[in-house]
C-alpha cells in the first residue's frame, strides 16, 4: 500500500513538472515577444507628431491619432513604423543583404532623443550594426506574416 501511494505521488510529481514546463515555454515566449512602455509610446508619437504633423502645442497631441508599430531597441534606437496613412505604393527597401518591402511610403524610422532617422541611413551611417539589421529584418518579417501588416 505505502509502495503505491509513493509510485502515484512519483507519477503526480513528473505529471506536474511537464506541465509546469510547457507552460513556462509558452511564458517565456510571450516575454521575448517586443512590447514598449506606455511613456515610451507617448514619447515617441508625441515626436512623431510634432515633427511630421506638426503640431506644436501637446495640449492638441492625442496618441491615438498616432498609428505605429514598434519593433524594439537597436544600439539605443527605438525602431517604429508609422502603420497611419502613407501613399499606396511599394517602398522596397534592400538593407544589409535583406530586402524590406512596404506597402506604403512609410518606411521603418529609428527615433533617439527626439529625432527620427531613416533605418537604412542609420545603417549606412553606422548607427545600428548588422546584425541589428538582421534581427529587425526577422521581427519585421514575422510581425508582418502574423499581422498581415505592410
Amino acid at each position: 500500500m505505502k509502495f503505491k501511494r509513493i509510485i502515484l505521488y512519483l507519477i503526480t510529481c513528473v505529471l506536474s513538472m511537464l506541465y509546469f514546463s510547457s507552460c513556462t515555454v509558452s511564458d517565456l515566449k510571450n516575454d521575448q515577444e517586443i512590447h514598449w512602455s506606455v511613456e515610451l509610446e507617448y514619447e515617441i508619437k508625441l515626436s512623431y507628431a510634432q515633427k511630421y504633423l506638426h503640431i506644436s502645442d501637446e495640449s492638441q497631441f492625442n496618441i491615438s491619432d498616432v498609428s505605429m508599430t514598434y519593433y524594439g531597441t537597436y544600439n539605443g534606437y527605438e525602431a517604429v513604423l508609422n502603420t497611419g496613412i502613407g501613399s499606396t505604393v511599394i517602398t522596397p527597401k534592400e538593407v544589409g543583404g535583406h530586402l524590406f518591402k512596404f506597402s506604403t511610403s512609410n518606411i521603418i524610422l529609428m527615433y533617439r532623443n527626439g529625432e527620427f532617422i531613416e533605418f537604412d541611413v542609420a545603417f549606412k551611417e553606422g548607427k545600428i550594426t548588422q546584425e541589428d539589421i538582421d534581427r529587425l529584418f526577422t521581427i519585421y518579417s514575422d510581425k508582418k506574416r502574423t499581422t498581415n501588416l505592410q
